[in-house]
């Protein structure tokens, strides 16, 4: 089902406008906006996860992007920096609970989602959607070690996820 395009351009200019001001309200600073399409059916944001995530001192590069069913249907999250975690793939898709089709309602927003992402990086849902078996397999068996990995992939990733000192 498609959403007229004149409601969801109003809506999403509205969320855009409120991520911009959480954005300015936040301190500490969690996420920032870095940039929307013409048509704003992309937006890049940036996370700075809190100082006791396994994820803190990374930057991580996040690309939602919303469907001409918006808000109807749920954004599809990437993050575009590597990222080791049980509800990320390869190719850096998503899945947490807000975005799945059962989980989603239109009155959810995409500030909503962008602190839901933040909250599932230390709490992944395992429950849901696993996308990196190994990472889950870790996590269930030696969380220790599975710490350790993120930990590494932070500090790895070097430009593709930026680390702030």
């Amino acid at each position: 089902m498609s959403v007229p395009p004149d409601h969801r351009q109003r809506r999403l200019i509205a969320e855009l406008q409120s991520l911009k001001q959480d954005n300015e309200e936040q301190n500490p600073k969690l996420f920032r906006l870095i940039s929307a399409s013409d048509d704003l059916s992309t937006w890049k944001v940036e996370l700075f996860p809190a100082t006791d995530s396994l994820y803190s001192g990374g930057v991580l590069e996040l690309e939602l992007q919303f469907s001409n069913s918006y808000p109807l249907e749920a954004p599809t999250a990437r993050f575009t920096s590597e990222i080791y975690h049980p509800n990320v793939d390869s190719s850096g898709f998503v899945r947490g609970d807000i975005l799945r089709s059962g989980q989603w309602a239109p009155v959810a927003t995409a500030g909503m989602v962008v602190r839901c992402l933040l909250t599932l990086l230390d709490n992944p849902d395992l429950q849901g959607e696993i996308l990196n078996e190994a990472a889950a397999g870790l996590y269930l068996t030696h969380l220790d070690e599975y710490k350790k990995v993120v930990r590494a992939s932070i500090e790895e990733a070097g430009t593709r996820c930026y680390l702030v000192a």
